[in-house]
């Protein structure tokens, strides 16, 4: 508009046409205005926008035409996804919207999102590549992680080799209290699994039972029924700190030569010392009366300075491996170890072998119950072999979180199980055998019988303590809990 002093105005506000002063139009275009000879014309200024894409650290460059917007030569609209950069989870690249409003442009980030096989579930990958969002929980940028499932489930979650997420049912086991007692009547402590196995892709087949003080790998049970673990090798243990002795005999040695320590200190240091490889040999073959110790076994107990250390060396090459093992303990051995007295070289092969404990346990799989029973076994020497079963234990437990009650149990009739379970008597002895359980809703009452023990590796059948044979037992009638 022409105001009276002969200028312009735009807008209400004071206007000068010239590439200095472009003006805008639609969608962004800005154009240049120039008066001449009484009349004004508009020239389309062509113009690049550089557009920054999130935090993937690359740029989108548009070009302004007289008719629209160009990228790279190519026709380019509002509401327009791109892609930009590299997300470190997805492995591709991420994907960003830009939207034209009042001639400027604003990117809004895209995420990715992937579904979890196995779970129903949705992940959404974050702008940053640092992983995944999961409701309110998260996956690492290898895909890895634990997710709650809107009703509570729990998945354990991993990337296969293709790049996709695939969850695997983790319920919290709920352990069930201890059925048995040792032959002293001492409560066992209650079996556990670990939980603490976030390196593998499952929960059960990496998981660990601990029973009786021992560790059994869950994937071994489930593929085999049973699985064995055997305690501290006794004769390596021996070995290891037999070995220990001879070094600080060695230092003794030394010290002596070099007048740190006079005879008499190093003979009553010497002589301790062979007291201490004695007592390690206990554990070994265990008390006698060969010598002062106590010790079942004889050592050459050398005290001269140039040969001691030899000697505490022909100890531990006696331990070292199963042919030294027998050939220092049988009869006619050398100065070793004399003693032993074994009869052939398979009894020195066992004993060389003989763990301190062992413990084994036999399992069962019914649906979503898992029970079965263990025993665990120790000796006081390698010499001998292990006796009755120190401790016996039964369990079971459930691989779901918790049992719905009242809505899913019927009020009348009754259900009648039938199947299979463990049991482990006092001598260490596993047994399987058959069970049937009957269930009366409306009495609210359990009852069951079981039949057909056998030991698992005899098949031998249960016998009762007075020596005769077990036919079935019934089962003390429980109460069903609504």
């Amino acid at each position: 508009m022409a105001t009276a002093e002969g200028g312009f105005t735009l807008d209400g506000e004071a206007f000068v046409g010239g590439a200095e002063n472009p003006v805008g139009g639609e969608g962004g275009r800005q154009y240049v205005l120039t008066f001449a000879d009484g009349t004004w014309t508009a020239a389309f200024l062509p113009r690049e926008v550089v557009i920054d894409l999130g935090t993937s650290g690359t740029t989108v460059t548009l070009a302004t035409t007289e008719v629209g917007w160009t990228r790279d030569g190519e026709a380019f609209s509002s509401g327009t996804t791109v892609r930009g950069g590299t997300n470190a989870a997805t492995g591709r690249a991420n994907e960003y919207e830009l939207t034209l409003a009042e001639g400027t442009w604003t990117t809004t980030y895209r995420p990715e999102r992937m579904a979890i096989a196995g779970t129903g579930i949705e992940a959404t990958a974050r702008e940053d590549g640092s992983g995944y969002d999961v409701g309110d929980d998260s996956l690492s940028t290898s895909g890895a992680g634990e997710i709650t499932a809107p009703g509570g489930a729990l998945y354990r979650v991993v990337k296969d080799a293709d790049g996709l997420l695939a969850g695997t049912r983790f319920d919290r086991p709920i352990v069930g209290q201890p059925m048995a007692v040792n032959a002293q009547g001492t409560d066992n402590p209650a079996p556990r699994l670990s939980t603490d196995d976030r390196d593998t892709d499952a929960n059960e087949t990496g998981t660990l039972l601990e029973a009786l003080g021992a560790q059994f790998s869950m994937a071994d049970l489930l593929d085999n029924g049973a699985a064995t673990a055997a305690g501290e090798n006794i004769v390596a243990k021996a070995r290891g700190e037999i070995a220990k002795i001879r070094d600080y005999v060695a230092q003794l040695v030394a010290l002596y030569r070099d007048d740190g320590i006079s005879r008499s200190v190093l003979d009553d240091q010497v002589d301790d010392k062979w007291d201490d490889a004695d007592d390690q040999l206990v554990t070994i073959f265990g008390s006698g009366t060969a010598n002062r110790v106590g010790n079942s076994v004889t050592l050459e107990r050398e005290a001269s300075p140039a040969r001691v250390v030899a000697a505490f060396d022909r100890v531990v090459e006696a331990l070292s491996t199963e042919e030294a093992f027998a050939a220092a303990t049988l009869t006619g051995g050398p100065d070793a170890l004399q003693g032993f007295l074994e009869r052939n070289a398979a009894q020195a092969t066992a004993a060389f072998n003989r763990p301190k404990s062992t413990a084994t346990v036999r399992l069962g799989v019914l649906g979503s119950t898992r029970f079965g029973a263990a025993t665990f076994n120790e000796t006081d020497k390698a010499q001998s072999g292990f006796g009755a079963a120190e401790r016996v234990q039964a369990f079971a437990w459930a691989t779901i979180e918790a049992t719905r009650r009242a809505s899913d149990v019927q009020t009348a009739g009754y259900g009648f199980y039938t199947g299979r379970t463990h049991a482990a008597d006092q001598d260490g002895n596993l047994y399987s055998g058959a069970i049937e359980i009957e269930v009366r809703f409306a009495r609210l009452a359990v009852t069951g019988l079981v039949t057909g023990l056998a030991r698992a590796d005899t098949q031998e059948p249960w016998i009762h303590g007075l020596g005769g044979e077990v036919s079935g037992i019934f089962l003390p009638t429980a109460r069903l809990r609504r």
